[in-house]
């Protein structure tokens, strides 16, 4: 945790000492802004099930297949620290994470068994095609950035940067598709079988992108880069601890 704590910490410094960047009448502008993203996992990994099988009489064969993506859209407000180089924005969104568990099969099984008994010793079988999980979350962001590279009247410059992000789930559903319908009743008790989401997750992402227009008008920036998680950040069926965000931001000034 101590990790987290840092980040905190960096966090309220940046508010706390962004005055003193004040040079002119010029600076501290502050400006409106809608961002939305689309978060890509990296070093995925399936989670290990023991009650789920392949065919009753196999367990080898079955090979489970897990995806998991995430995108967000929010207002934001950035704010210019320094001379229109140095670039603190603080943002509130909204998350929404899928994520899918299907069989993979060297023997074409189009479907996988799991035990829906309490004690796994017993034997009671429901077939299901897959299983998707929808998450939503509300979230903070903050990023700070720094400009250079700036072309002549200051129209587009280049950008580097990081931030962190933190997410607290508000809403978890579970889709379960059963082999046949008669199944749909267990739907519920197949739900109960997985671990519950993370109720929070943080992460710390690297930026690197382009502004287009200047920060005393309406402009718009693209960034993207690479990220990995502090904490959280799984959904049921799959875990992953590497990230790559993509997100465009257009501000407004006030």
């Amino acid at each position: 945790m101590g990790k987290n704590y840092s980040l905190l910490v960096t966090i309220a410094c940046i508010f706390l000492l962004s005055p003193a960047f004040a040079q002119d009448g010029n600076n501290n502008k502050w400006a409106w802004g809608v961002y939305a993203g689309n978060l890509n996992y990296n070093d995925t990994e399936v989670n290990k099930f023991d009650f789920i099988r392949g065919t009753i009489g196999n367990y080898e064969g079955l090979y489970l297949y897990g995806d998991i993506c995430s995108w967000n859209t929010g207002i934001n407000m950035e704010r210019d620290l320094w001379k229109e180089k140095l670039f603190f924005t603080v943002g509130a969104h909204f998350r929404g994470m899928q994520s899918s568990l299907d069989p993979e099969s060297y023997s074409s099984s189009n479907f996988m068994m799991i035990n829906i008994s309490e004690n796994l010793q017993d034997a009671n079988y429901v077939r299901i095609t897959g299983i998707d999980q929808h998450l939503s979350y509300l979230g903070a962001q903050f990023d700070i950035k720094y400009h250079f590279l700036k072309a002549r009247h200051n129209d587009f410059s280049f950008f580097i940067g990081s931030g962190v992000e933190f997410n607290f789930l508000v809403m978890d559903n579970v889709d379960v598709g059963f082999y046949s319908d008669d199944m749909n009743k267990y739907q519920h008790k197949i739900e109960n079988l997985f671990d519950a989401p993370s109720g929070v997750f943080s992460t710390l992402n690297f930026l690197a992108g382009l502004a287009m227009g200047k920060s005393t008008k309406p402009h718009m920036t693209l960034e993207i880069g690479p990220g990995t998680t502090l904490f959280g950040g799984t959904s049921s069926f799959v875990s992953a601890s590497g990230t790559f965000n993509c997100k465009i931001n257009i501000f407004v000034p006030f």
